[in-house]
């Protein structure tokens, strides 16, 4: 079971990952509309290392799918 879940956080159906590249490392902002919700984490890791994308995450109960954007 999910941490937040266990917390009593509701897990929306969609969830976003955006991954940034930043000064300090790689950024990964995770974010869900219902109930609305962001946070924010910095890997201190080589910019060499990381990347700059968006993930979409579909939790349909039986299924879940990552995708990118521009693959819907």
């Amino acid at each position: 079971m999910d941490d937040q879940v266990k917390k009593g956080n509701e897990m929306d159906y969609f969830q976003k990952f955006e991954l940034k590249i930043t000064n300090e490392g790689q950024e990964i902002i995770h974010s869900q509309e219902s109930p609305e919700r962001n946070y924010k984490i910095v890997q201190p890791i080589l910019n060499e290392g990381c990347i700059s994308k968006t993930i979409w995450v579909i939790d349909d109960i039986e299924y879940q799918t990552m995708l990118f954007p521009e693959d819907y």
